[in-house]
């Protein structure tokens, strides 16, 4: 309870308000620190040296991630495609053995000296501009001889620029002057320079490779005087033709030799193809190299020694029209399906000789082959690949490479039995090589 007297707090007893202006207030002045020139020139110096650091960081950093950077991209970028005109075979104008006529031989017996002399300029007027297409293929590897060589050769042969595309020259020689080197391999084109290039594809069978050559390692004047070969088509080939030997047929650079086709009715079979082979009366080397030209200077056949009689030094080539679907999947770096078949036409005439039916006979099938997996065996005789008639081996090159690796392919054949030949059909799974 209150006792009615109020309690006093203190402070409470002002009588009015207080005036603060009646007090003095100490002011201060806070004055800057007197600059350090010292300190400045010093945090100038620090700040620059890192700007200079970092700078010379990234530009090092750069200089080593872009070549990679650059090259990822270049390896991952995808190849242009290499076209090559393909000419089916005319069946009508099979290659066939023909005798020269014999007033075209007492002709030829019958010119003079001075003839002779403008045959031979006009057949150099005929090479010129094929020469130009013309490499040597080296196959290197880096290593230190005893005279501290930087480059080992491997391997040296004739090489032909088939196709050029917008980043890339396509060159075909022979595989064997690889070797181990297929990513060192050096190009000597008809002028004298040297560009570097690789291995993009090879085939087994023909012993052939592509060679890929950036456009970027070639000198300009060399692209300025190189050509791309004219690939002809030497399906209607006859014998008594004449043809141009360039390269190295005789085993030295830069040859021109002049002849005749002798014979086009050999026949070269290789695993799951067949190929004419073209034999000249041009002598030449076990070792030579190079290619066969018709009289318009187009290429009708890469020459190739390893085939035939080897014991013989005749020039010898393989149809270059037989082989133009394979030049186009080596230079497309495609994979190249694989049967493992030998064999060889049976064709309407032997058909009624022999009683084998017409196809496909085969010779042998290749050791744990796709062929000799599913049963196939020597002396069946194929008729259909894949429900496409085949009675050629061209024709079933042609349908075995439009399939691809692990294709289940049917194949139907006749295989002879005790009461004649009989109809059978098998499965194969296509591999690749």
């Amino acid at each position: 309870m209150s006792d009615g007297k109020k309690t006093k707090h203190p402070g409470s007893e002002s009588s009015k308000p207080r005036d603060f202006g009646e007090y003095n207030f100490i002011k201060e002045t806070i004055k800057e620190k007197p600059m350090n020139r010292k300190m400045i020139i010093s945090k100038i110096a620090a700040i620059t040296a890192g700007a200079i650091l970092f700078g010379a960081v990234s530009a090092a950093v750069f200089a080593g991630v872009y070549p990679v950077i650059s090259n990822m991209i270049e390896e991952n970028k995808k190849p242009e495609k290499v076209d090559i005109d393909i000419e089916q075979p005319d069946v009508t104008e099979k290659p066939e053995e023909t005798a020269v006529p014999s007033s075209e031989t007492d002709t030829l017996r019958g010119i003079t000296l001075e003839e002779y002399e403008k045959i031979y300029e006009e057949v150099h007027q005929i090479a010129k501009k094929p020469l130009t297409a013309m490499t040597m293929v080296t196959g290197v590897r880096e290593e230190a001889d005893l005279l501290d060589n930087s480059y080992v050769r491997y391997g040296q042969s004739s090489g032909v620029i088939i196709a050029k595309t917008g980043s890339e020259l396509y060159v075909l020689t022979q595989k064997s002057v690889l070797g181990k080197s297929e990513n060192q391999v050096q190009v000597t084109f008809c002028d004298g320079n040297i560009a570097n290039g690789s291995l993009r594809k090879k085939d087994e069978g023909t012993g052939f490779a592509v060679v890929s050559v950036p456009l970027k390692n070639v000198e300009e004047e060399t692209l300025s005087t190189i050509s791309v070969a004219s690939l002809g088509n030497s399906y209607s080939l006859m014998q008594g033709k004449p043809v141009i030997a360039i390269g190295s047929p005789t085993g030295y650079n830069e040859t021109v030799a002049y002849g005749n086709i002798i014979s086009v009715s050999n026949k070269i079979s290789v695993v799951d193809a067949e190929y004419n082979l073209l034999v000249t009366d041009i002598l030449g080397s076990k070792e030579g190299s190079g290619v066969l030209l018709d009289t318009s200077g187009s290429v009708i056949g890469i020459i190739t020694q390893s085939f035939g009689d080897t014991a013989d030094t005749m020039v010898k080539a393989l149809s270059v029209a037989q082989l133009k679907r394979l030049l186009a999947d080596l230079s497309n770096g495609n994979e190249i399906c694989y049967a493992g078949i030998y064999g060889q036409d049976v064709t309407e005439s032997i058909a009624a000789q022999t009683g084998i039916p017409m196809g496909i006979y085969v010779d042998s099938v290749a050791t744990e082959s796709p062929a000799m997996v599913a049963g196939i065996q020597s002396a069946d005789v194929i008729t259909e690949l894949n429900g496409t008639e085949v009675t050629t081996m061209q024709k079933f090159s042609t349908e075995l490479q439009k399939c691809k690796k692990d294709d289940k392919v049917s194949i139907r054949l006749m295989r002879k039995g005790n009461d004649g030949y009989e109809e059978m059909n098998f499965e194969i799974a296509i591999s690749v090589k």
